[in-house]
């Protein structure tokens, strides 16, 4: 049993993300009361969970978003621009 690997959802996951990147201000704060970093099993999306999480809601977009994954040399981790669009 220890070869399993736990459950996961992409798709779902970014789903989460593209409702918190298009209205940050009520998704955010409402998807914080039951997700945690320890949610997303996709390494890409834990990143950038918790680069839209640590952020205040009202700057969150695409711009500021890749200027911050890119400050941190991020961006490309997630794989770069594409990957973020990708989630939208």
């Amino acid at each position: 049993m220890k070869d399993r690997l736990p459950p996961s959802a992409v798709e779902t996951e970014q789903a989460v993300i593209g409702c918190c990147l298009n209205t940050p201000v009520e998704s955010i704060p409402e998807a914080q009361t039951v997700l945690t970093d320890n949610s997303f099993y996709d390494h890409r999306n834990k990143l950038l969970w918790e680069t839209v999480t640590g952020m205040s809601p009202d700057t969150v977009n695409i711009i500021s978003i890749r200027q911050n994954l890119s400050d941190r040399d991020l961006l490309d981790k997630i794989g770069g621009l594409p990957f973020l669009l990708a989630c939208q």
